[in-house]
């Protein structure tokens, strides 16, 4: 077989996975969204859910809402609508879940992987109160479901569908849970 023929093959395999990636991300992330135990009244945490498909440290997926570069268009890509009707006041400042959820995954200034060799998938809550409301911090009475309650519904994603490697990471104080090769 030709070389330009192998890669061309090569290509559309990436291809083909990764939009099986994409359609078992979603269905994670809506699976993790119906487990939360706390009463939405902004709709901005639930806004600010969001999955990327990186490959060799390259963002391929994501449910996030990106900017074309040369245009500055936005670029939705697998993006849930928002809920959202008026922004959360976060110490004084108007903070937008939607928002939020596009810093997370920005191509500049984002979200980068824990490594650049083959995939990694990334599920995130991107509001500044998801980890408090997570661990139960400040002058919360008890913990809420918000993104750590979904440790087992990551992990069968990854055994099911890559190596199984699953982490906890913490970027910026937002709690990202990594499944990669």
């Amino acid at each position: 077989m030709a070389r330009g023929k192998q890669g061309e093959i090569a290509k559309y395999l990436q291809t083909e996975f990764l939009d099986y990636l994409e359609i078992e991300a979603r269905k994670t992330l809506d699976n993790i969204i119906s487990g939360v135990d706390y009463t939405n009244r902004t709709f901005n945490l639930y806004d600010s859910y969001a999955y990327g498909i990186y490959l060799n440290g390259t963002l391929r997926r994501t449910s996030a809402t990106l900017r074309d570069r040369d245009s500055g268009e936005s670029v939705s890509v697998g993006t849930r609508a928002p809920k959202a009707t008026k922004p959360r006041i976060w110490y004084g400042e108007e903070t937008w879940g939607k928002v939020m959820r596009d810093m997370m995954f920005d191509t500049e200034g984002g979200y980068r992987p824990s490594t650049t060799k083959g995939y990694v998938v990334v599920f995130a809550a991107s509001m500044p109160y998801a980890p408090i409301l997570d661990a139960g911090g400040g002058s919360l009475r008890r913990k809420y479901n918000v993104i750590a309650h979904a440790e087992s519904e990551i992990s069968n994603f990854g055994s099911d569908l890559m190596s199984g490697m699953v982490r906890k990471v913490n970027i910026k104080l937002h709690p990202i849970w990594e499944v990669y090769e």
